[in-house]
């Protein structure tokens, strides 16, 4: 069972309740498919079957069965459960069970996403000809305590596809499509977020559709207000179709035009306009998603059908707030944030089945902590709640999944993340943030070839993605290819001048190969955008140092000790560093192949609004990041050429808590203290004395 240890603590009595309705379900089910329940284990169950056919029949059942209940229950409670089935061998001893078939499917379960069915190629093999049965290959996966890679599959929904193609560039140049933002034709400019909703819904829905390749929302939003023509947005965009249209909201009616357009000739496609009550919003989001389709010549299956008729709400005033709730979200600001949760939480009052204010809500919790603006752990257990409610109530919102799988980043649990993202591609190939995050999965598995591929895929569907080109210079770099990480970041800076962490990360990057003037450059550009971010003062002030501008290198480390809430002490010496110092050609005590504390505040990831951070773990020896309790700290080692040579560490255990932008502070103020002309400690020199 999915959550079952956090339902644990809030209530024993429901936890107990749910893993009894569970093992009456299963038990039902399991004796049907002529299996037997050998073992209990928690929250868990060890089942027998005489055929792989019967285990894969029993699993799939199982799962129909609870995605019934749980839509018949809503949002209340939901039951969720992870399968993993494998052949293999089976000894029983009193209540103990050994084999490799216990072993292998506990470790396969543990991979697979809520609600989701992971088999090993043994039983592949035994069912792979059942037409009814679909899967995907995941490829070979060590397994903790297990010998030999074991190769894994995803058996897909049956109402899903084969196989989740890569949305790679479509053979027809019209099949590739951009909404652009509706404009708000209302009275009232408070109607924005209408509009706003009114794109997002439509660009939704067309990205469920496999053969059309659909320009992202972070896109397709830099043309608005702009009045661009549309064959300027298809040359730009590499599109063959552009869709626009206004939204005239009066009382409880709409009136709503749309046209799609010829990118290549200017001419109209389709046009239509559509005078309703409110209440049919979403038949006319439905018929100008159809419409499109049709006029694209795209074949639509009966499981994208489906999708596009869907009613996500049976409340036009939740769908309200739910729409101002995600109007505030992308706001980016901490206000806007606050009023985001708040609206979302409006619509669940009206309507506790809403799937999609669900996911909304529990990847602003998660943002909260993120963005550091309130760091209290029970946000991510509140986002890991409101996105299995989610799932509960809509095992095929792609949303969802997303939601839960950047829980599961923050945790870094990559396996699980794998499974979240994995099915969000699986519902809509067009996820640009998808790509991303399954790219950075391969990332921490060193998996580098794979982990470029899925950035790249990331780019192709979001040009002006902030993050995936940040993330493949960061793998480049990984693979030591630096120039060719310099050379990414560079063309990042050309594309989007104005996104701070571009020119920061390019600073870091000079900085590691000794380009301290490209490093300060880089820096000074960085605070041009942000004059009070944190990390562009401690880069700029460690590259002074290293070019010996110990004035200027004093000058911020003061500043930043002023700025601070912590008592300056607590800042010279809070940070477990150990300088040690040398005597350089010039004279001056400096420190060198010591260890201090140099750690950074989490930049933003721009996920549909969701922030996380830039950099991954990196190569030893280049940028690396660790989470304690929710926090993420940068570990730079940060090889600067003679005579000042640093190599920072991060000098931290993971129990503990470090706000980190207090801890980039004290680096670099204890770094320049063993900086300073005259500087001698033997006992630093010979690395005895430990700051407390």
């Amino acid at each position: 069972m999915v959550g079952y240890s956090r339902i644990m603590e809030e209530s024993e009595t429901q936890a107990l309740e749910l893993l009894e309705e569970f093992r009456q379900i299963a038990g039902k089910t399991i004796q049907k498919h002529s299996g037997g329940i050998i073992k209990t284990m928690g929250d868990g169950l060890f089942v027998a079957f005489g055929s792989a056919v019967d285990a894969v029949r029993a699993a799939v059942t199982i799962q129909k069965e609870l995605a019934a209940r749980n839509r018949r229950k809503g949002g209340h409670q939901p039951l969720l459960v992870r399968i993993g089935i494998h052949l293999g061998d089976l000894l029983q001893e009193g209540e103990d069970l050994f084999g490799s078939g216990v072993n292998v499917a506990s470790r396969i379960q543990l991979l697979a996403s809520p609600g989701g069915i992971y088999v090993s190629g043994e039983i592949y093999q035994q069912v792979r000809n059942h037409k009814d049965l679909s899967f995907r290959d995941l490829g070979e996966r060590q397994l903790r305590n297990i010998k030999e890679p074991v190769r894994i599959y995803d058996l897909v929904p049956s109402e899903g596809e084969v196989e989740s193609r890569s949305p790679e560039a479509p053979t027809s140049l019209r099949a590739a499509v951009a909404v652009l933002p509706f404009q708000n034709m209302s009275s009232d400019p408070e109607n924005e977020y209408f509009s706003d909703g009114m794109t997002e819904e439509i660009l939704t829905r067309l990205c469920k559709i496999r053969e059309l390749k659909v320009a992202s929302r972070s896109t397709v939003f830099r043309y608005k207000g702009k009045g661009i023509d549309p064959r300027d947005v298809g040359r730009e965009l590499g599109v063959g179709s552009v869709l626009e249209g206004s939204v005239r909201k009066l009382g409880n009616r709409l009136r709503i035009t749309a046209q799609l357009i010829n990118a290549v000739d200017g001419f109209h496609l389709w046009s239509e306009a559509y005078d309703r009550n409110l209440d049919d919003l979403f038949t006319i989001q439905d018929e100008v998603s159809e419409s499109i389709a049709q006029a694209l010549r795209v074949n639509l299956t009966e499981a994208e059908k489906a999708q596009l008729s869907a009613v996500p709400t049976r409340s036009i005033e939740a769908y309200d707030y739910y729409s101002r709730g995600r109007h505030l979200f992308y706001q980016y600001t901490r206000e806007g944030h606050r009023g985001a949760i708040e609206m979302y939480l409006k619509a669940l009052e009206l309507d506790p089945n809403y799937a999609l204010a669900y996911a909304g809500l529990a990847v602003c919790y998660a943002f909260l902590i993120v963005r550091g603006w309130d760091e209290n752990p029970i946000w991510l257990d509140k986002a890991e709640e409101a996105a299995l409610k989610a799932l509960g109530i809509d095992q095929r919102l792609p949303e969802a999944h997303f939601a839960l799988g950047y829980v599961y980043e923050m945790k870094d649990d990559w396996d699980k993340e794998e499974g979240a993202m994995r099915r969000v591609l699986l519902l809509n190939p067009n996820h640009a943030h998808g790509h991303d995050s399954l790219g950075d999965v391969y990332y921490h598995r060193d998996q580098l070839e794979e982990a470029i591929g899925e950035y790249e895929t990331a780019l192709r569907l979001d040009p002006f993605h902030p993050r995936a080109p940040i993330q493949l210079a960061a793998t480049y770099e990984k693979a030591g290819q630096y120039r060719a990480a310099i050379a990414q970041l560079q063309r990042t800076s050309e594309l989007l001048p104005d996104f701070d962490w571009t020119w920061i990360y390019l600073g870091d990057l000079h900085h590691s190969r000794g380009n301290y003037e490209q490093a300060l450059q880089a820096y000074q550009r960085a605070l041009a955008i942000d004059p009070d971010n944190i990390d562009s003062k401690v880069g700029l002030g460690l590259t002074c140092a290293a070019m010996r501008r110990f004035e200027e290198a004093e000058q911020i480390a003061n500043k930043l000790l002023e700025s601070s809430s912590k008592p300056r002490e607590e800042n010279v010496f809070s940070c477990n560093a150990r300088l040690c110092p040398w005597r350089s050609r010039e004279g001056y005590h400096v420190a060198g192949k010591g260890h201090i504390c140099c750690t950074q505040k989490i930049p933003p990831r721009l996920h549909g609004g969701s922030c996380r951070d830039l950099y991954p773990h990196g190569r030893p020896g280049q940028c690396h990041w660790v989470v304690s309790e929710g926090y993420r700290v940068r570990k730079a080692l940060l090889p600067l050429h003679d005579p000042i040579s640093l190599s920072s560490r991060l000098a931290a255990r993971g129990e503990e808590r470090f706000p980190c932008r207090q801890r980039s502070i004290p680096a670099l103020s204890a770094f320049l203290e063993g900086c300073r002309p005259g500087y001698s400690d033997p006992g630093r020199r010979q690395g005895a004395a430990r700051c407390p």
